[in-house]
């Protein structure tokens, strides 16, 4: 059990990263809200195996993870072409 656990959180883990490059590709708040929404249940599947398999200690670490996700979100910016801004 404690090796499928650590496969679950290393699965998780690779899958969080890989979501956390691409949000940053995307250039609409939507988009990102998207791949943001996506990674939820991969941070709740690996709160979940935190809790069998390594306790409170881990399942903070995968909690402030998820939150730091979150909230790394870099903001909208208006495009700088003035062509693009008068729409």
């Amino acid at each position: 059990a404690a090796g499928s656990a650590r496969g679950v959180l290393e699965a998780c883990r690779r899958g969080l990263d890989v979501l956390d490059d691409h949000r940053m590709t995307l250039g609409a708040s939507e988009l990102r809200a998207r791949a943001t929404a996506q990674g939820a249940e991969l941070a709740a599947l690996a709160q979940e195996a935190s809790l069998v398999s390594g306790g409170p200690r881990r399942l903070l670490v995968w909690s402030e993870r998820w939150r730091a996700t979150v909230l790394t979100a870099p903001p909208t910016r208006p495009p700088a072409d003035p062509a693009l801004l008068s729409g």
